[in-house]
């Protein structure tokens, strides 16, 4: 993310903590700090990020607006993400996906998935658990960005995003 876009009253998504708003940039014992709170009540904490700290920092990520998360569904191209059969590449290809928490890769990952899963069902067979599990991860990354961007319940995310998406594809 762009530090100049890290300022208070911003929404960033943070790895691993979810969506937080950015409180102010303080100063911290000499070291300026992003000063970030979750927006989770009931979990509800404080982060002191240090701005000089790159590995940090680049754990914020911007949170897309409706009308980038309209354009995007609306230019969705099919197999963005490819299934790839060798299990190791793979694991490697989606954990990269997952850290990078872009949203068009994501929602490519998310819909290749699905396709090899339908897949598996017919055959009477299912994802592994490295891919089920990564599949949940990135639904939940999807539907936490979307469902506080476009302020719908999460359970509404993928309906919203399957009558977005306009060149038929199957979500």
């Amino acid at each position: 993310m762009n530090i100049n876009k890290i300022k208070p009253g911003v929404y960033v998504y943070y790895v691993s903590v979810g969506i937080c708003e950015v409180k102010a940039v303080e100063n911290v014992n000499g070291q300026e700090h992003y000063v970030l709170e979750t927006i989770n009540e009931k979990d509800s904490c404080k982060l002191f990020i240090p701005t000089n700290n790159e590995v940090m920092v680049g754990r914020i990520h911007h949170i897309l607006t409706k009308e980038e998360i309209d354009a995007v569904l609306n230019d969705y191209k099919e197999d963005l993400v490819v299934w790839n059969s060798n299990r190791k590449e793979r694991t490697e290809q989606f954990t990269s996906i997952i850290r990078s928490y872009d949203f068009v890769q994501i929602l490519g990952m998310v819909r290749c998935l699905y396709v090899k899963s339908n897949e598996l069902k017919n055959e009477k067979k299912r994802l592994s658990t490295f891919d089920s599990d990564i599949l949940k991860k990135a639904q939940n990354i999807i539907d936490e960005m979307l469902s506080f961007s476009l302020k719908i319940p999460r359970q509404e995310v993928g309906d919203y995003i399957r009558s977005s998406i306009n060149n038929g594809l199957t979500f």
